[in-house]
């Protein structure tokens, strides 16, 4: 996710320089249903299900955020061979299993056979999951175990039928409310905006992010139509230019734009989040950031 944001970023923004005073944010009161929240703690999204401490995208690293109590799950979803939705980062299965080859090629059958635990390694060095049945899932599987949890779904290929089954899927489990779509692609982002006829909450994709940042930062923000989107999903910093502002979280929210930051994983970006105003933090380690929320949040009473 890193990689991407700051190739797409990159160019247009060396050079720029801005930044924003810190101080008290009242709680922003969104509309959209996904992103409210009573109290100015941030929700907390486990990115691919917190696989600081589970193997990604499975249904095991899912399981341990929610008894930590998460507020939603990140995950990536690809189409296989025979048109299924699974949950996977990578368009191979390389990576994280003992398999090889491309999604996209591969049956869920097939996928189904593979160990998604084999390739993880634990804090303590060890491959704890090896061997102990952890599957590649379904986002029908996640959406039945989990129907009240919030998500954050990313569209990892460029694909309309990818859109049309995703969308498929939120219909039939009813999650319209509790999900939220994001893309680095503009093309599949902007279809599925179609094809759900915009009822279910849009992130905005690293183009309108760009401009609407470069407009920003040159104190132009009301040039920027922004009108497609619930939710901004950026990092605290991209090529040097810090995004982590009260001033760019507020200037979003009078938009009623959702703020959620990715992938936050230690004690001082949580604090940080915090701090501006954030709505949401993506991390790795859900632990500590609800470890420091509560805290933080718990001196202030």
């Amino acid at each position: 996710m890193k990689r991407r944001w700051k190739a797409a970023c990159g160019i247009v923004l060396a050079g720029i320089v801005g930044f924003g005073g810190v101080q008290a944010v009242p709680v922003y009161k969104q509309a959209n249903s996904i992103f409210q929240r009573e109290t100015k703690r941030p929700l907390v999204y486990a990115h691919q299900g917190g696989d600081g401490f589970a193997p990604s995208n499975t249904l095991e690293a899912f399981r341990l955020s929610n008894q930590l109590g998460v507020d939603g799950f990140e995950t990536d979803v690809h189409l296989t061979k025979d048109g299924q939705v699974i949950l996977m980062h990578d368009e191979t299965v390389d990576r994280t299993t003992d398999g090889h080859g491309k999604v996209s090629e591969m049956t869920l059958a097939e996928i189904k056979k593979l160990d998604a635990g084999y390739s993880y390694l634990a804090p303590d060095g060890t491959y704890s999951y090896r061997d102990k049945g952890v599957k590649v899932p379904t986002l029908d599987e996640i959406f039945k175990e989990f129907p009240n949890m919030r998500y954050s779904i990313e569209l990892k290929t460029n694909s309309k039928s990818l859109a049309e089954k995703v969308h498929r899927k939120i219909k039939q489990y009813h999650m319209e409310g509790k999900v939220s779509v994001a893309s680095f692609h503009d093309d599949v982002l902007e279809y599925f905006q179609q094809i759900s006829n915009r009822e279910i909450a849009i992130s905005a994709s690293p183009t309108p992010v760009r401009n609407f940042v470069i407009a920003h930062l040159l104190h132009m923000d009301k040039i920027s139509n922004l009108k497609s989107y619930q939710v901004f999903e950026i990092p605290l910093e991209a090529s040097d230019i810090t995004l982590a502002t009260d001033r760019l979280v507020d200037s979003l929210h009078k938009r009623n734009i959702a703020v959620n930051f990715w992938t936050i994983n230690d004690e001082d970006g949580v604090r940080k989040c915090l701090e501006i105003g954030a709505d949401g933090i993506i991390t790795d380690h859900p632990n500590i950031a609800i470890k420091v929320l509560n805290q933080e949040l718990k001196t202030e009473k």
